[in-house]
């Protein structure tokens, strides 16, 4: 439980959309390309009313976007810290459809808390891939260039 509660902490640190100072707006934000918060459904696309009132609805992920951070890194460039967090309330495994993004980019496993320490050997994915979430856990992702 330490070596986890370590790992959060250290993400919590190193990425700059866990501490923005301004509150989210679920739209795009000065020319982004996609909304600063963005929820969707496992099979990958935008979540609607319907789905945030249906009773069975048990799993989803949360799309942070950094390009709508609207700061700037140590050398003045600005920060880019794209994280999807998906989460499955359900007791059995689940499959994500990962949303889609410029080419040349993967998403990065950072967390997955069905690992004692959170850490995981997954592989990079792209968008439109699927990752397999275990029942009653959550699995953290970063997109970087590949």
């Amino acid at each position: 439980m330490l070596e986890f509660t370590k790992e959060v902490i250290r993400l919590r640190k190193h990425h700059p959309v866990f501490r923005r100072g301004k509150f989210f707006y679920g739209r795009r934000v000065r020319g982004a390309e996609v909304k600063d918060l963005t929820w969707f459904r496992p099979d990958g696309k935008e979540m609607t009313e319907e789905d945030w009132t249906n009773p069975l609805t048990r799993s989803f992920g949360l799309r942070l976007a950094g390009d709508a951070l609207d700061e700037l890194d140590a050398h003045g460039q600005p920060l880019a810290d794209d994280t999807l967090l998906l989460i499955n309330a359900y007791w059995e495994p689940l499959s994500f459809v990962l949303p889609a993004h410029k080419p040349g980019l993967t998403w990065e496993t950072q967390l997955d808390t069905r690992e004692a320490t959170g850490k995981s050997n997954r592989p990079s994915l792209r968008g439109g891939d699927t990752c397999e979430i275990a029942g009653r856990s959550l699995v953290l992702l970063k997109l970087v260039e590949v």
